[in-house]
């Protein structure tokens, strides 16, 4: 047992060794490429910042500062640094490049930067690993239920989870509420500093205007020779003619949208890409905001449900329902008067009935399916 036990402590240690020069090879690779791009960067004349950290925060910030037209990025990361102009797909050759813009994240969905910061909380993001389970619309459901400024609601959220979830009598509830239930809130939810950390990220703030240059042919001929291996002859064979239509005088600037069209504002997906429970969880989720700044005692559901067992008890007292409109003026026959009681607004007879007021919806959020399922 000895023998076998160092043994396979020797070959633990060769493996650990193994993993750390792969890792050291792995840096030294990506080390190695950064600087490479850099430097064909400025024989190209391509001005370039680096970043001092996030590098969708610096985008951020020079689109924030208007020095730049936009940030070109998959990592959705950017709207919660503050950026305003997105361009995806920009590099895929079989898709469309689309322009996103936070006033229509904000006019269509409803959703400003405070919002998707605390759906990142529930979602998870590079900076806090959210809550398994929950994609982007039960994220909405959430808010909508556990609504407040900033981190009020989240804090609400985990201190309702905290007292509750271990309940052996468990309460009648929402359906949202039981799925929680069944769900884990990491220790220390939700982290202050991850609010910080998207707000006042660690950016270069120099606001120096970017300079352009001419590419320089000759060094470019000693790059393409010595790194890719290049005969002068393949590298002015690509590049002359990039440098002929540089120094032609353009009739007019193009600008970078020249190159894509931008969708219409209010086509954020198509309906049947948009499932209902998606309109409903952005309609909530508005109307909720909407009420009021302050912290509800209770949620919107359990009001309504507290509504809805007094019409119960009602009815249970006096044997029948109650009616919609008790201040409407209502005529009562005699006793043997066979005609029905009626609303001062024609003969349809007064009906109670408990109904869920809901008001148009033209908002769309991309799924990767039109169920009602979430998108992780």
């Amino acid at each position: 047992m000895s023998t076998m036990k160092s043994e396979l402590e020797a070959e633990s240690d060769v493996l650990l060794q193994e993993r750390g020069k792969q890792e050291r090879l792995a840096m030294t690779i990506s080390d190695q490429m950064r600087l490479e791009a850099q430097e064909l960067l400025l024989l190209f004349g391509v001005p370039f910042l680096v970043s001092p950290m996030e590098a969708e925060a610096q985008c951020a910030y020079l689109d924030i500062t208007k020095q730049t037209d936009g940030s070109i990025t998959e990592d959705s990361d950017v709207w919660l640094f503050g950026g305003q102009r997105v361009y995806r797909n920009f590099f895929n050759q079989n898709k469309q490049v689309e322009l996103f813009t936070m006033t229509d994240v904000k006019n269509v969905l409803g959703l400003e930067r405070e919002k998707l910061i605390k759906m990142a909380f529930l979602c998870g993001s590079d900076y806090t690993p959210g809550i398994a389970g929950v994609g982007p619309v039960t994220a909405l459901e959430i808010l909508a239920e556990f609504n407040g400024k900033y981190l009020e609601g989240l804090q609400t959220l985990k201190t309702w989870w905290d007292s509750t979830r271990d309940q052996i009598k468990i309460p009648q509830e929402i359906k949202l509420k039981s799925k929680l239930r069944q769900m884990e809130i990491h220790d220390g939810f939700p982290n202050p500093s991850v609010v910080e950390a998207y707000e006042n990220p660690e950016v270069d703030k120099s606001e120096e205007a970017f300079s352009w240059a001419l590419p320089k042919l000759d060094e470019l001929r000693l790059y393409t020779s010595e790194k890719l291996g290049w005969s002068r002859n393949k590298t002015d064979e690509i590049l002359l003619p990039v440098l002929s239509a540089l120094n032609k005088p353009a009739k007019q600037q193009l600008e970078i949208t020249s190159f894509f069209i931008k969708e219409p504002s209010d086509a954020f997906g198509s309906k049947k890409n948009t499932s209902k429970r998606v309109q409903r969880a952005l309609q909530r989720c508005q109307q909720v905001m909407a009420v009021c700044d302050e912290k509800p005692t209770t949620s919107l559901n359990e009001q309504r449900m507290k509504k809805a067992k007094e019409v119960v008890e009602q009815m249970r007292k006096v044997g029948s329902l109650p009616p919609c409109h008790p201040s409407l003026p209502v005529k009562r026959k005699g006793p043997g008067s066979k005609s029905k009681a009626t609303s001062s607004r024609g003969s349809q007879p007064l009906l109670a009935k408990v109904a869920r007021s809901t008001a148009p919806v033209n908002y769309k959020l991309s799924e990767s399916s039109s169920s009602d399922s979430d998108v992780n």
